[in-house]
């Protein structure tokens, strides 16, 4: 943090007495600027530690897409997810970074206001996930002064995903679109779920079309998530 104090020229040059009485503040303006720093630092780990609460890998990110702070979980996900050189975030996988890249590019333009999720393709080290960029809107700017992104991945856990009989209660789908819609979950393109349920591509492609309509979802990846972020009842 730097403070500039500056006169006027046709006022002449600074005194040594100006000096002098900016030299006895600059401990109290260290102090405060400390402070502030702190806290800002505490309100964003206290944000990214509910988001671990809830089970979810986070990360605040600056505008350039370096963290300002990330959680256990995000951390828990390398080399999947890792932080590059200047505190970037990278992805093991290269289409991940592009998508990146691209979201942060819209960001720039957009002034913020951006936003967008892209899957994480499943590997040895983990399962797939969707990966969220959400802008810091509102109130929030206040509290996360540095923020312009927040970075929420959801984990698709194969094993707590929930049966097509509750995805198709919740969402009001009939029984067809909730059977494509959960194997979508796990995975699958949508030749690996045409060939599961023994029905043709053009069909599931007319189901994905009508789970979107019905949801009001744009992507098939935002449907994908809402439903990874279900968890049953134990």
């Amino acid at each position: 943090m730097i403070f500039a104090v500056e006169k006027k020229a046709a006022t002449g040059p600074v005194t040594a007495s100006s000096i002098a009485y900016l030299d006895h503040l600059r401990p109290h303006l260290a102090r405060a600027a400390m402070m502030s720093s702190r806290l800002e630092f505490e309100r964003v780990r206290a944000a990214m530690d509910a988001l671990q609460i809830a089970g979810l890998p986070a990360a605040v990110l600056r505008a350039d897409g370096a963290a300002l702070a990330l959680n256990d979980l995000l951390e828990q996900m390398s080399p999947r997810i890792t932080m590059a050189a200047f505190g970037h975030v990278r992805f093991q996988n290269a289409a991940a970074n592009d998508f990146l890249s691209r979201l942060l590019e819209q960001s720039r333009i957009a002034r913020g206001s951006a936003s967008g999720s892209f899957p994480l393709l499943g590997v040895e080290e983990g399962a797939a996930a969707v990966v969220h960029i959400m802008p810091v809107e509102g109130g929030a700017r206040d509290i996360f002064t540095n923020a312009a992104l927040f970075m929420i991945v959801t984990p698709v856990d194969r094993q707590r995903l929930p049966s097509a009989d509750i995805i198709r209660g919740l969402f009001d789908l009939t029984p067809a679109e909730a059977k494509v819609a959960r194997e979508l979950a796990t995975g699958r393109d949508v030749g690996a779920v045409a060939g599961h349920l023994s029905v043709s591509k053009e069909t599931v492609r007319s189901h994905v079309k009508a789970i979107l309509s019905k949801t009001g979802m744009p992507r098939q990846a935002d449907f994908i998530a809402a439903i990874a972020s279900i968890r049953p009842l134990k």
